[in-house]
């Protein structure tokens, strides 16, 4: 890497450290991958590296800097600077137009300041080599990003002004290296805590819909749950009962919930019958179209049929609002869809129950079976049915079947 001269620095002394012999770097390479192998908040195990790398000469001072090209500044993600008590209230961020951050980040090749406290085409950070009192720096790519997807860059001082060797640029290259196993070490982990925490909430909410359903809730109950369990908008069509349940507006812009709710038990209503036709058996993904009703609306939508003995009997619509399902979401949704079939098939049990009951009863009060007539009331309410109130008979003689004729 070619190196710039150092400045000619009068009334200073420049002071040159001896060459740090390759077992050094070794035996600092193993605490640092030591370090980054070590369990912990990411925080933690920056900490360490950066105390081991500043722990041996000529390095005493470091930081992790992420080039936030939003905010347009080079922000301190951790830093090591032993006896900052001294200068209280120092900047934590840069402007990217007068940091070296950017660049290093740009062309993901390190950058040698020979002297930040001269390096005028760096304001900010001359500024800040001045205010901490750190001469020549070095800094790296990481090849990694924070959570928000801001490059990180690892960023070296010394007090002193020396002469980078190769060897110590190979170190330092191979160090923040290093730092990014431990940073996408760190994110996979919280990602995988993250994934079995939410698993775990699934499991734990899925069991209380169970129990809702179980219990006989209704459908607003039931609705309410899924919702809790669902981050995406969601509507449930009954057959059975010819009722719709629309949770969260898939266009929060344009319809409020009310709206949306309007829609789909209205204009909406027989696209959504058809999306449940056409979704098969098991399902699909699916577009919904709302441009023949006059809104500019096309909606990736999840169907999920309710069937009950090879009727269907209802539907689970789904909205990701253009964002793909991933796994935990698709479980959730065969779960909902579970939940919602048991609630259909003790509802179409219910159903079967009520007209087979009814249907005996008036066989039975039409046949004068009835011997008991304050009985025959108060099975009559408890049916529903309203004896004392006027009613009509309608007989229907249904015609005998003929016989084909005798085909020669």
């Amino acid at each position: 890497m070619h190196q710039p001269a150092l400045p000619d620095m009068t009334g200073s002394a420049l002071k040159l450290f001896s060459r740090t012999t390759q077992a050094h770097r070794l035996e600092r390479i193993r605490s640092i991958a030591s370090a980054v192998n070590q369990s912990g908040a990411l925080e933690t195990i920056l900490d360490r590296v950066l105390s081991t790398i500043c722990s041996s000469e000529p390095w005493s001072r470091g930081g992790i800097m992420a080039v936030n090209r939003v905010s347009g500044f080079s922000e301190l993600v951790i830093g090591y600077h032993p006896g900052e008590v001294r200068h209280p209230g120092l900047p934590t961020a840069w402007t990217l137009s007068s940091s070296p951050a950017l660049h290093v980040a740009e062309t993901r090749q390190p950058l040698i300041i020979a002297d930040a406290q001269a390096a005028t085409q760096f304001a900010d950070y001359q500024a800040d080599a001045l205010a901490r009192g750190y001469r020549t720096v070095i800094l790296l790519p990481m090849g990694c990003s924070t959570d928000e997807g801001h490059d990180m860059v690892l960023s070296i001082h010394t007090p002193y002004l020396i002469e980078v060797s190769e060897q110590e640029i190979d170190f330092l290259v191979t160090t923040a290296h290093l730092v990014a196993i431990a940073v996408n070490k760190s994110r996979h982990l919280q990602r995988e805590r993250r994934q079995n925490e939410r698993l775990r909430s699934v499991l734990d909410r899925d069991a209380d819909l169970m129990g809702l359903v179980l219990g006989g809730a209704d459908i607003a109950a039931i609705a309410s749950m899924v919702g809790a369990m669902l981050a995406y908008p969601f509507v449930v069509i009954d057959f059975i009962g010819d009722a719709t349940t629309a949770r969260q507006s898939v266009d929060a812009d344009n319809l409020s919930d009310r709206e949306w709710a309007a829609l789909v038990e209205g204009l909406a209503a027989p696209l959504l019958g058809n999306l449940i036709a056409q979704a098969g058996a098991n399902g699909a993904d699916m577009v919904l179209d709302l441009s023949s009703i006059g809104l500019p609306i096309v909606l990736p939508t999840v169907v999920e049929p309710l069937r009950i003995q090879g009727e269907t009997v209802g539907g689970l619509l789904v909205f990701p609002r253009g964002r793909r399902l991933d796994d935990i979401d698709r479980l959730i949704v065969q779960e909902v869809r579970f939940a919602l079939g048991a609630h259909m098939m003790q509802r179409h049990a219910d159903a079967k129950r009520a007209t087979r009951d009814i249907s005996d009863f008036l066989e039975q009060l039409c046949r004068g079976g009835i011997v008991d007539p304050a009985h025959a009331q108060a099975r009559a309410r408890r049916l529903g049915l309203d004896l004392n109130r006027p009613c009509f008979l309608l007989t229907v003689v249904l015609p005998k079947a003929v016989a084909p004729p005798f085909a020669e």
